[in-house]
């Protein structure tokens, strides 16, 4: 079957609603069925010249990650198994347009090893070698936390040393370029006690800036931002000026501008009360701090006024999920509600919708705009058919959603979060938003396939997303042209 004829056939699928949201002209893919296990999911998506690779992760197994080699047409052509002993997955990243796979290990002598696994572009595993090697220490062991500049040609490593009671955090940053040939080793104590568990976020840009965002907790969760000044690491706390920030997210530009957004709380519950914008122009003191409550209409699309009266003006268990940027500079910061209920069918997640906060280049607020879904799923029931994909395309955000409602009879709603309806919400200029229907059952030969709610890539003008049968143990992979 050609390229022409298989969009055909796809499309022959799909029901008229979906076909007003794209064009009549639309190119689609869609590749071959492909074995997958029910825990698995997707981790990262590579181009790889005219083929393309899949990595799977999957909690419940020794030897957890899976590579899939996927052929012009999107067609399953091989599966690896990661030729390692048990490890712990630390990263997947595209360095010097090569697919590598970061893996930690003790080794023999009881070190912290981290494994290096390169991808060639006919999807072949390249021979793994180690690139460092770090002393555990009195049955902790090291973490090893890493990141890639946008252009993929600078590397940080994170080591974390064994935990120590009543020590300072010890940290070392590594610094590689992209044949992974050593830049610069820098050591630090930082001043906060050492946990246990520990959540540091390695970043650096196109230029060499390094930063380390830290969440710590210490009777209330704390913020702090770190940066490698030459051989030395600043540091400082992220705070606002009369509330405590809850969350945040970054992006950091090609010259080493670290943008910061994020919701703060009120000085009673823990939800969001406002959001603000930062920005660190290679220092760990903001350029500027911008803080903004929420619209009293936003809330209400989510609260009632009981509720509101009973807990507080605020948005209750939300989360930040996304942060994206236009070709403009503005940015999107989207954060949905999700709780968990266990009842006698087993867990519950409901999501009630999510918001979305646009911002200019310069960190000021534009509009923020609410978006409803009421999404109902039992994760003992396979689930997790929920949330959402998020894109820029022509500088408006869109969002794709299933419907997913394993309360309701209707066969529409597909009470077995199997069979589902699919949906997109666009946000124009003005922050309004208008929302077109997929096709209600992506049916091949018979068998129906579910979207998986994670973006696997967008090139360009393309998407590429990921089906699932309603047991999981089938994929498939689908291309879209924007």
């Amino acid at each position: 079957m050609n390229y022409w004829s298989i969009c055909l056939a796809f499309l022959f699928f799909l029901l008229t609603p979906f076909s007003e949201l794209i064009s009549q002209d639309t190119v689609c893919l869609k590749g071959n069925e492909f074995d997958k296990t029910a825990e698995s999911k997707p981790t990262d998506f590579y181009f790889l010249e005219n083929n393309f690779g899949l990595v799977l992760g999957k909690k419940k197994s020794k030897i957890p990650y899976k590579f899939i080699f996927f052929d012009s047409n999107l067609n399953a052509s091989t599966q690896y198994d990661f030729p390692f002993e048990p490890q712990s997955f630390v990263e997947s990243l595209v360095v010097n347009e090569q697919p590598h796979l970061f893996f930690s290990r003790t080794n023999a002598e009881g070190k912290q090893e981290l494994i290096v696994q390169k991808i060639d572009s006919k999807g072949k595993f390249l021979p793994h070698f180690t690139l460092t090697t770090f002393n555990n220490l009195g049955g902790y062991k090291v973490n090893y936390k890493i990141a890639v500049s946008e252009d993929s040609k600078k590397i940080v490593l994170l080591v974390e040393h064994p935990f120590q009671k009543q020590s300072h955090e010890k940290i070392t940053l590594i610094l590689f370029d992209e044949q992974l040939q050593l830049i610069k080793i820098v050591d630090k104590t930082l001043d906060v006690l050492c946990k246990h568990k520990r959540t540091n976020l390695p970043i650096i840009s196109n230029n060499g800036s390094v930063y380390i965002l830290k969440k710590y907790f210490n009777k209330k969760s704390q913020y702090y931002i770190f940066h490698l000044n030459e051989n030395e690491v600043e540091q400082a706390k992220i705070s606002l000026r009369t509330r405590d920030v809850v969350s945040l997210r970054y992006l950091v530009n090609e010259n080493g501008v670290l943008n910061v957004f994020g919701f703060f709380k009120s000085p009673i519950v823990l939800n969001y009360e406002g959001f603000f914008s930062m920005r660190y122009d290679n220092s760990v003191e903001p350029d500027f701090r911008k803080e903004f409550f929420l619209p009293s209409s936003i809330v209400a699309k989510f609260k009632s006024k009981k509720e509101i009266k009973n807990k507080g003006f605020g948005l209750d268990d939300f989360k930040i999920k996304r942060l994206l940027t236009d070709s403009s500079g503005n940015f999107f910061l989207i954060a949905s509600h999700n709780s968990r209920f266990q009842i006698k069918e087993g867990v519950e997640n409901y999501r009630k919708g999510l918001v979305v906060f646009k911002f200019s280049n310069a960190g000021n607020y534009i509009w923020s705009s609410p978006f409803l879904y009421n999404q109902h799923e039992l994760t003992n029931r396979v689930g997790l058919w929920g949330s959402f994909i998020s894109y820029i395309d022509n500088n408006e955000l869109n969002i794709i959603y299933n419907s997913v409602n394993y309360k309701s009879k209707k066969t529409e709603e597909f009470q077995h979060n199997s069979f589902l309806s699919t949906n997109s919400v666009s946000f124009d200029d003005m922050g309004r938003s208008s929302t077109k229907q997929f096709s209600s059952i992506y049916n091949f030969k018979g068998e129906k396939m579910g979207l998986v709610p994670s973006l696997i890539s967008k090139n360009e003008n393309e998407l590429y997303l990921m089906l699932e049968n309603e047991n999981k143990t089938k994929g498939r992979l689908i291309k879209l042209a924007l």
